[in-house]
């Protein structure tokens, strides 16, 4: 075989494999998904035990019933997709 025949049958057997990776892909979103969402709701529901605690906690400290509230509310509401994408190193281009 010539050199330019092994390189075309080398181009076609990697050209071969990009449906299959395509595939791969199309199939391991779904559930990569779900389990990211999963992931993410529990995160959600954790941090809002955790901010009803700590404004319990703070009430007990003294500091005003309303700040405790709000600071809570707020520690709560932080809690978003992009910042914990961001925080695992993906980000949109």
């Amino acid at each position: 075989m010539t050199m330019m025949t092994t390189m075309m049958m080398k181009m076609r057997s990697d050209n071969d494999d990009v449906p299959k990776l395509v595939a791969s892909i199309m199939v391991a979103i779904p559930g990569l998904t779900l389990r990211s969402g999963f992931a993410y709701l529990r995160l959600r529901r954790k941090a809002h035990q955790n901010s009803k605690t700590m404004m319990s906690s703070m009430i007990q400290e003294g500091i005003p019933e309303e700040y405790a509230k709000r600071l809570s509310e707020a520690y709560a509401a932080d809690m978003s997709i992009r910042k914990l994408m961001k925080g695992l190193g993906v980000s949109r281009p």
